[in-house]
């Protein structure tokens, strides 16, 4: 083999690897982007009490983070289950 049917191989793989993606983000919902953000952010605020930060809003943050998370579980579970019963 060549350079130049490497790089005819090469090149026909890296555009399938680039329709696959962009499948996958047109697939991809809106409120799925945000259930990742929120998820980023909870994590992102537990820092503070796992530094030992004194202060109750943080207590607070983390408690709030924790009934969101609870309900991104109970909406990613639906899902799942709707899918799998397809």
């Amino acid at each position: 083999m060549d350079h130049v049917n490497l790089q005819k191989i090469f090149d026909r793989i890296k555009g399938l690897h680039l329709i696959k993606n962009q499948d996958i983000i047109k697939k991809v919902k809106a409120s799925e982007i945000v259930e990742t953000i929120i998820i980023f952010l909870a994590i992102f605020s537990l820092w503070p009490l796992i530094l030992g930060l004194p202060g109750k809003i943080y207590k607070f943050v983390s408690c709030f983070f924790l009934l969101v998370l609870i309900v991104i579980l109970i909406r990613k579970w639906k899902r799942l289950n709707k899918v799998l019963r397809k």
